[in-house]
């Protein structure tokens, strides 16, 4: 009997698996639609083309993105995969203002992490996947008292 359900349960999870594309591109779809809608409807503040591009990039690859981070005036996207990505010129203060999730965390004025890969943390770092460690700056240190790791 145990066999049938786990024989039933391998069947559905291969039937989700086959249609993971498909699952991907709606929901990549209505994180679109959304931040079109929030466009119109005059939610998102001051963006202009090139910034809203790149905060639907943000969005779109959240869940694969460790952390955002500027250096030498650039902002950076840094991914679960070990790679680093340059991102079109958007400031952190603009990510948070417009972010229409609550899953981010600002942590230092030019850093902005996942929660959801953050490991651990003290009062001086946070520890993220892949063996990250960011520094946590002093007028963030209030806030990382609310901090949450998985």
């Amino acid at each position: 009997m145990i066999l049938y359900y786990y024989s039933i349960l391998i069947a559905i999870f291969g039937a989700i698996y086959s249609h993971k594309d498909i699952i991907k591109e709606k929901l990549d779809f209505e994180k679109k639609l959304y931040l079109y809608k929030l466009m119109f409807d005059k939610k998102l503040k001051n963006l202009s083309t090139n910034e809203f591009e790149t905060l639907s990039y943000i969005i779109n690859n959240w869940d694969e993105i460790i952390y955002l981070g500027y250096k030498k005036r650039s902002l950076y996207a840094h991914f679960t995969n070990d790679t680093v990505e340059k991102l079109k010129m958007l400031s952190l203060e603009k990510i948070m203002e417009n972010y229409p999730y609550k899953n981010i965390l600002r942590i230092h004025r030019s850093t902005i992490i996942n929660p959801d890969k953050l490991i651990s943390y003290d009062d001086q770092t946070v520890s993220m996947t892949n063996s990250i460690q960011l520094p946590i700056g002093t007028t963030y240190k209030r806030e990382s008292k609310s901090f949450h790791p998985n």
